[in-house]
C-alpha cells in the first residue's frame, strides 16, 4: 500500500506459499517470509535413508551398510559340542537383518526359512561319524550377507579316556616270518627254533638202561652208549587254527651194550641206525585264565625213517627175533625222547608273542613352536591269535592315554568312536593285503583316541607369542599382529565315515584370540575355525627309520568367522578372517598330518629268550615301506628286520 510520506510498504500477511523445500509442509507467509514445517519422515530405522517426496509424502531407501547387514545366531549346536547319535541334529538360531530384510539363508548348500517377525529356524542335519560342519549364510535384498560357522563332533558311540579297546591294534604275520627257509640270519621263528633245538644235548636225554627184556632164561639189559644225532632242520607252517612244526634230525646212531644173565646167555654189542628221525607237532594257541596266551602240542607224530638194528659178531644172525623184540621197544623210547625236546617250545613261543603286549609312553611333538611334546602312553594286551595257510592273526587291546593328566576345561563325551560308521551292515574285523612279510592294523578308534589324549592334555592350546610370528607378512592387510593363541575346542578326528569314503581329518571350533594393529589402530578379536581336509596316509623317510605320517591335501573346507571384535572395526571382520584364513591354517593342517601317527610305538617280538645262542636285544621288528587304508584302518606294512 501507498503511504504519505513512506511511499509503499509491504505488510506481511499469512496466506499459503511454497518455501522450495520437498521436506516440508504447511507452507505460510510469516514476517514477510515463506516457513514450510519439517515433514515427520524419520523412521527410527538406522538403515534406511528418508526421502522428503513432493507434496509431504516420505521415501525410505534401505542402506547396504555393515551394521544393516543380516547377522545370524546359531544356538544349537553350541561350540565345541560332542552329540551321541543316532538322532538327527537340529541346528537351531534366528536371523536378523535390516534394510529390506532377507533375501535368503542357507545352511550346508540347503535352503532354510525363517520366521516372518523373529527370524528363527530350525534345521534337521544329518550328520555323518566324525566331525560335522555347520556353515549359514544369510543374505539381504540389498545384498549384504553374513556367514556363520560351527562343529561338532557326532558318532553312535563315544570312548570314554583311557578305556580299553578290545581289538584296537591288530598284526598279521606272513609265512616268511615264521619260516623263510634261510637260517643264516635270525629273523625268522624257524631259525629261532632250531638254534634252540641245537642247545639240546639229545644224548644226554636218551636213559641208561635204554631198555630191557626177558627170553627164556635169560634176561637182556640194552644200554645205549655212545648216542650221535644230526643238527636239527625245521619247518614251520601256518595251517588252520594253529602252527603245525616239523623237525628232521638226520644220521641217528645209537651204540648197544646188551648185558644178559642167566644160564648160557651171551652178551652182546651193536647198534641203532636210522637215516631221518622227523617230528610233527601242531601247536594251537589258547588263553590262561588269567588272559595269557597259550600253546598246546597236538597231534604229536614222530617217524623214524629207515630205523636199523644190527647185532655185533659171527653170531649176531642167531638174535635175529631178540632184534624183532628191540626194536619196537627202541623206536618207542627214541620217540619218546625226541619229543620231550619239545616241552618247552609252547612256553617259549607264547612268551615271545606275549610281548606284543606292551606298555610304552613316546612324545606327540608341538604343533607349532617350540613348546613342550605331549606325553602319551600306548597300553596293549594279546585279545585274540588265529592261524590259516596265510599266515598268523594277532588281535590286541589298546588303549592310549596323556601323561600328566587333563588340562583342557572342555567337556568331553571322550574320543570318537567308528561303531561301523552308524551302520548296522558294515563289518568291524582286522583284514590285510597280506602283501608283505608283516603288517600291523590300526583301528580309527585308537588313533582318534590318541588325538584325544592328546588334545585333553593340552597339546592344542597353543600360544603364539610375535617371535614366533616373524616371518608371517601382513602388510597387505594393515595388520600388525601382537599376539595369538589358538584354543582347539575338539580334538581333531580322523574318519572315513563318509559319501566317497575319504580318509578326511576334521578340525573342529578352533578359536583365534588375537591382539592387532589394525592401520595403527590396537583391535583384539575372537574368531573360530573348522577344517575338514582330505588325508593320505604316507611312509616318510628318514635315515632313522621310516615312519607314517598323515599328508593333508585338498581342502574340503576351511571357513574363518570372526566372532567378537571392538566397536568400531566391525568392517574389518573380512580383512581379518581372510588373514587367519591365510597363514594360519596351512601351518597347522600341515604340522598336524606330519606328527600325528609319527610317535606311535610299534609291537616287536623278542627272540633272545628262546636260546643263549641268540644274542640279546634280538628282535622281529617292521622294516616300514608302505602304507594302506582297508575299512576303518590304517595298516603299516613292510618286511621283518632283526
Amino acid at each position: 500500500a501507498c503511504v504519505a510520506n513512506k511511499g509503499c510498504v509491504n505488510t506481511p500477511n499469512f496466506n499459503l506459499c511454497s518455501d522450495g523445500e520437498a521436506c516440508t509442509v504447511g507452507d505460510q507467509c510469516q514476517d514477510g517470509q515463506c516457513i514450510g514445517f519439517s515433514s515427520q519422515c524419520d523412521d527410527n530405522n538406522e538403515c534406511t535413508k528418508e526421502i522428503c517426496l513432493a507434496g509431504g509424502g516420505c521415501q525410505h531407501i534401505p542402506v547396504n551398510s555393515f551394521e544393516c547387514r543380516p547377522q545370524i545366531f546359531i544356538i544349537y549346536p553350541p561350540r565345541g559340542a560332542m552329540i551321541n547319535g543316532p538322532a538327527d541334529v537340529p541346528v537351531t538360531g534366528y536371523v536378523t537383518s535390516g534394510g529390506q530384510g532377507l533375501a535368503e539363508f542357507f545352511i550346508n548348500g540347503f535352503p532354510v526359512t525363517t520366521h516372518p517377525t523373529s527370524g528363527a529356524f530350525t534345521f534337521m542335519m544329518k550328520p555323518e561319524v566324525g566331525m560335522n560342519s555347520i556353515q549359514a549364510i544369510a543374505t539381504s535384498k540389498l545384498g549384504g550377507q553374513d556367514k556363520a560357522v560351527r562343529a561338532f563332533a557326532w558318532s553312535t558311540k563315544f570312548i570314554p579316556p583311557g578305556q580299553n579297546l578290545p581289538s584296537g591294534l591288530g598284526i598279521w604275520l606272513s609265512q616268511q616270518v615264521w619260516d623263510d627257509n634261510n637260517t643264516s640270519d635270525i629273523d625268522d621263528i624257524a631259525t629261532v627254533f632250531t638254534l634252540l633245538l641245537e642247545s639240546f644235548d639229545l644224548a644226554a636225554l636218551v636213559p641208561n638202561p635204554l631198555t630191557s627184556t626177558s627170553a627164556l632164561q635169560c634176561k637182556f639189559t640194552v644200554y645205549a652208549q655212545p648216542v650221535f644225532i644230526g643238527n636239527p632242520s625245521v619247518d614251520i607252517k601256518p595251517i588252520n587254527q594253529a602252527l603245525q612244526v616239523t623237525v628232521s634230525y638226520p644220521n641217528l646212531y645209537v651204540g648197544l651194550d646188551v648185558d644178559a644173565s642167566g644160564f648160557l646167555c651171551p652178551g652182546l654189542s651193536g647198534d641203532v641206525s636210522a637215516d631221518k628221525v622227523q617230528v610233527t607237532i601242531d601247536l594251537v594257541a589258547g588263553y590262561a585264565p588269567n588272559g595269557a596266551l597259550t600253546f598246546d602240542i597236538a597231534n604229536p607224530q614222530v617217524d623214524i625213517q629207515g630205523l636199523d638194528v644190527d647185532i655185533d659178531g659171527i653170531l649176531g644172525f642167531l638174535f635175529n627175533w631178540l632184534i624183532d623184540m628191540f626194536e619196537g621197544t627202541i623206536s618207542d623210547q627214541i620217540e619218546a625222547q625226541v619229543l620231550a625236546q619239545f616241552d618247552a617250545i609252547p612256553l617259549d613261543l607264547a612268551s615271545a608273542l606275549q610281548a606284543l603286549a606292551i606298555t610304552q609312553q613316546f612324545e606327540l611333538p608341538p604343533l607349532i613352536g617350540d613348546g613342550p611334546p605331549a606325553v602319551l602312553e600306548l597300553t596293549t594286551s594279546l585279545s585274540a591269535a588265529d592261524f590259516d595257510q596265510f599266515g598268523g592273526f594277532f588281535e590286541l587291546g589298546s588303549s592310549m592315554k596323556a601323561i600328566g593328566g587333563e588340562t583342557v576345561p572342555y567337556l568331553t563325551l571322550g574320543s570318537l568312536g567308528r561303531d561301523k560308521c552308524g551302520k548296522l551292515g558294515e563289518p568291524d574285523f582286522f583284514d590285510y593285503l597280506m602283501q608283505n612279510e608283516l603288517e600291523i592294523a590300526f583301528k580309527d578308534d585308537l588313533i582318534n583316541q590318541m588325538l584325544h589324549a592328546a588334545w585333553y592334555s593340552g597339546a592344542f592350546e597353543i600360544p603364539l607369542p610375535k617371535s614366533l610370528l616373524g616371518d608371517v607378512d601382513t602388510s597387505q592387510y594393515g595388520v600388525e599382529i601382537n599376539d595369538l593363541s589358538l584354543s582347539f575346542l575338539l580334538p581333531p578326528i580322523l574318519s572315513s565315515c563318509n559319501y566317497d569314503e575319504k580318509l578326511k581329518m576334521g578340525i573342529g571350533d578352533m578359536r583365534v584370540k588375537a591382539s592387532l594393529n589394525l592401520f595403527g589402530q590396537p583391535l583384539e578379536l575372537e574368531a573360530y575355525a573348522s577344517a575338514v581336509i582330505e588325508a593320505q596316509i604316507e611312509v616318510i623317510e628318514s635315515v632313522d627309520g621310516n615312519t607314517i605320517g598323515i599328508t593333508l591335501s585338498e581342502i574340503g573346507l576351511f571357513e574363518v568367522e570372526v566372532e567378537d571384535v571392538n566397536a568400531g572395526f566391525e568392517g574389518a571382520q573380512g580383512a581379518v578372517e581372510d588373514l587367519i584364513g591365510s597363514f594360519l591354517g596351512p601351518d597347522i593342517f600341515d604340522s598336524l598330518g606330519a606328527s600325528a601317527l609319527s610317535g606311535i610305538p610299534l609291537p616287536e617280538i623278542p627272540l633272545d629268550g628262546f636260546s643263549d645262542a641268540i644274542p640279546k636285544g634280538t628282535t622281529l621288528k617292521l622294516e616300514l615301506t608302505k602304507a594302506y587304508r582297508l575299512g576303518g584302518r590304517t595298516v603299516m606294512a613292510g618286511n621283518v628286520k632283526q
